[in-house]
């Protein structure tokens, strides 16, 4: 006779392989050998395996009774396994209503893990790792078993609740644009030598609408010029922009509270849009773009070479215009030119100027209170004395910011070697008493002595000024000061040796002197010549 198991056997070892569970625990669980499950493993439930008949599977595989005869079919295929988790119900004769879904396996009931279930659910749910829950298990309960017992038996847990389906989320028009990097197309550069590219892609999460170009470095420079580009490219501005988490847009990620690139956030300040990351090693939180960065690189970019990085970007915006706008999304059923078209009116408009460009950097604050920017020196706070500040320059001016990208001063760019102090910017008890000016030394006169004290000391002042300078000039000097809030006897000396008083003085004439004569003398002299003539 045919070795050909009962049909209820073979289709509980089908039924057992399409669930999800291993040839080892089919084996053990329905009492049979492990060549037999992967021998009937794939066949289809009900056919006839090793060319025997159906009938020929009513005896087949049944041990043998005391007496030499096989048991009875009733009695070892189902009367054996009527109480196990994995066999129908005998009363029925079916597994599960028709549409009906199976029931998830359970955890096995003779592991060595099942009397603490409740113990490793709760671990579990504190989302601990399968080696801390054997660790755990071993220090409380002397657990016997092994670290691969434990991960078996995890795995079963992990089956007994279906998967939790993706929830497909719409966003309205205008609403958000999803950025993100990939690998782009290699360049050569001067010598020959093919160098990688970052391919920046930008896509509107409404009408799938796209806008991607290369760059050589994901600094925050290139990638806010990027999405400044896309803003341009697609005539207005989306309300939030969703990221990734790279260091050139965030500086601490953080799932409530991310930290963003000053730079960034004064950008998306400028723009009047909100930027936001991503939850950290969640990228399908950005699906929509993951999936554009895929499209560009299989579609546009891949088998591709380019001489120049210009000549990449080039190609990039002629197939953006032929190519992606015009496609077929799958899921809207719409061109994406005709959904973006909808989508334009929606964009906030753009501001009248681009943003501006400048360079930032992360500065520590010397013990003097100065920082060193472009080998100038530029004071702050004391109280930022040996913390880290962000540092802004764009040529003209230097901004000094805290971590909260709150301002704290604003400088003019000095040469180098040189150094810029503001007034605040000197603890108290650092500062001289002619530091702080003519003003605060009369009113201190005045407060500690008296108002004789005080007028005395103001009349030695322009005594002293009036040995070596003149009137107009000291006046000159003293309103210079008023205008440039010089209020200090040095800034006035200062001014005296080195300003110059550019009013034009009064011009005098003189009727008397050796070169003029009376009037009466050229009136006599004209006389006479009339008389000779």
């Amino acid at each position: 006779m045919a070795n050909i198991k009962q049909v209820n056997v073979i289709e509980r070892i089908q039924q057992l392989c399409r669930q999800g569970a291993s040839q080892r625990r089919i084996a053990r669980e329905l009492g049979v050998s492990r060549n037999t499950v992967a021998r009937y493993a794939g066949k289809t439930p009900g056919a006839p395996v090793g060319g025997g008949s159906v009938s020929d599977h009513a005896t087949h595989g049944v041990p043998a009774g005391p007496d030499g005869q096989n048991e009875p079919q009733a009695t070892h295929g189902v009367a054996q396994f009527e109480n196990h988790p994995f066999v129908p119900d005998a009363t029925h004769g079916s597994e599960t209503p028709t549409g009906a879904v199976p029931p998830a396996p359970e955890a096995d009931a003779r592991s060595l893990c099942a009397p603490h279930a409740d113990f490793i659910r709760q671990e579990l749910a504190m989302g601990l790792s399968g080696r801390r829950i054997f660790q755990d298990l071993q220090d409380d309960f002397a657990f016997s078993g092994s670290y691969a017992s434990v991960k078996r038996y995890l795995r079963h847990l992990g089956r007994t609740a279906p998967p939790v389906p993706f929830r497909r989320l719409r966003k309205e028009p205008g609403m958000e644009m999803q950025v993100d990097y990939g690998t782009g197309a290699p360049v050569y550069d001067d010598r020959g030598r093919l160098r990688k590219t970052w391919l920046l892609c930008c896509t509107l999460s409404y009408s799938r609408r796209i806008y991607c170009e290369v760059h050589y470095r994901q600094d925050t420079q290139s990638f806010i010029r990027g999405i400044e580009n896309a803003f341009l490219y697609f005539g207005g501005v989306p309300a939030t922009l969703v990221i990734d988490n790279l260091k050139a847009g965030v500086t601490k990620a953080d799932l409530y509270d991310p930290v963003l690139n000053p730079m960034l956030a004064s950008f998306a300040r400028h723009y009047d849009t909100c930027v936001l990351p991503c939850r950290p090693g969640m990228p399908r939180h950005k699906g929509r773009v993951e999936n554009t960065v895929g499209y560009v690189q299989d579609n546009a970019l891949k088998g591709r070479r380019f001489g120049a990085i210009n000549e990449q970007n080039e190609f990039l915006w002629k197939w953006q215009g032929n190519v992606s706008d015009h496609r077929f999304h799958g899921t809207e059923k719409r061109h994406v030119i005709d959904m973006y078209a909808e989508e334009k009116p929606y964009l906030q408009p753009l501001p009248p100027m681009i943003f501006p460009c400048f360079s930032e950097s992360r500065r520590k604050v010397h013990s003097d209170g100065h920082v060193e920017v472009m080998g100038a020196y530029y004071s702050v706070p004391p109280e930022y004395t040996g913390r880290e500040v962000w540092v802004w320059h764009d040529g003209r001016v230097v901004t000094i910011l805290n971590d909260g990208q709150e301002e704290l001063c604003i400088h003019t760019v000095t040469p180098k070697g040189k150094t810029s102090t503001l007034r605040g910017h000197v603890p108290a008890e650092k500062t001289w008493g002619p530091e702080q000016g003519g003003s605060w030394l009369s009113s201190r006169i005045g407060a500690e002595i008296g108002e004789g004290a005080k007028a005395w000391a103001e009349e030695m002042a322009r005594m002293a000024l009036l040995k070596k300078h003149s009137r107009n000039s000291i006046e000159f000097v003293c309103n210079m000061a008023l205008e440039t809030r010089a209020d200090s006897l040095q800034d006035i000396k200062a001014l005296l040796e080195h300003g110059r008083d550019g009013r034009q003085g009064e011009l005098h004439f003189d009727d008397r002197g050796e070169d003029i004569r009376e009037l009466d003398y050229y009136e006599t002299q004209a006389k006479t010549r009339e008389a000779f003539a």
